[in-house]
């Protein structure tokens, strides 16, 4: 595991990736709040002019994506876990939401951490006609990360949910990925106030990259988990 999680890392293009995605989720958010924009995209601009995610295929395991916000020539057709007879549109937002972090766009008036790759939309979270939401849990997650790596040919996953506990088919799932070499990107949870160092799966497998947030005054957000490496 120690291995092959080196081997990753050390990955020019996945350096990079860490470097750009570090700056936009850290530095780039306070210094919007001190209204000192014209440094972070400086400095964003720099690092993304040299590698912008071009080639590179990037699942989005969410709950799809709308391309009215996004540039719809990078997103490649996906597949809905959920609806199977559906589409990759996006009806809850969340999906859209990270894609556009990812990819950036003119509509959005933002630059995405990777706008030159293209993304495919898994969906494992939707929502009934009624507005019920559905989640299609550990199973559609996993059948998602090996649709990503089988089919779709993607070298980075990202997956902005978790569980709890550890679950064998999502290690093995994650094993999987490392394995082939590609790289998992989770969040690490939301707070739980009964357990603050509690990180969720898959973020907390040693191979994934666990992402959480900070506030203006450079503290831990009150929705990720309060414990993020």
């Amino acid at each position: 595991m120690k291995y092959r999680q080196s081997r990753i890392m050390n990955n020019k293009y996945i350096k990079r990736f860490i470097t750009i995605l570090t700056i936009f989720l850290v530095f780039l958010p306070q210094t919007i709040l001190a209204e000192a924009r014209g440094d972070a995209w400086a400095t964003f601009s720099d690092i993304t002019s040299e590698y912008d995610g071009s080639g590179v295929r990037i699942a989005l395991i969410d709950t799809g994506v709308s391309c009215k916000y996004i540039d719809e020539s990078r997103v490649v057709e996906g597949k809905n876990y959920v609806f199977p007879d559906k589409t990759g549109n996006d009806l809850i937002g969340h999906g859209t939401a990270i894609a556009g972090i990812i990819l950036g766009s003119d509509k959005l008036g933002i630059k995405g951490i990777a706008s030159g790759a293209e993304l495919v939309p898994l969906v494992y979270y939707s929502r009934y006609i009624t507005g019920v939401p559905v989640n299609g849990g550990i199973d559609a997650i996993c059948k998602a990360i090996y649709d990503a790596i089988d089919i779709y040919g993607c070298r980075i996953i990202n997956i902005s949910s978790g569980i709890t506990a550890d679950n064998d088919k999502l290690r093995e799932a994650i094993a999987y990925a490392e394995e082939k070499n590609v790289l998992v990107v989770s969040s690490v949870g939301n707070t739980n106030r009964s357990s603050p160092d509690e990180v969720y799966y898959p973020a907390a497998y040693e191979t994934v990259i666990g992402v959480g947030s900070i506030n203006e005054k450079k503290r831990l957000r009150a929705s990720p988990s309060e414990t993020f490496r």
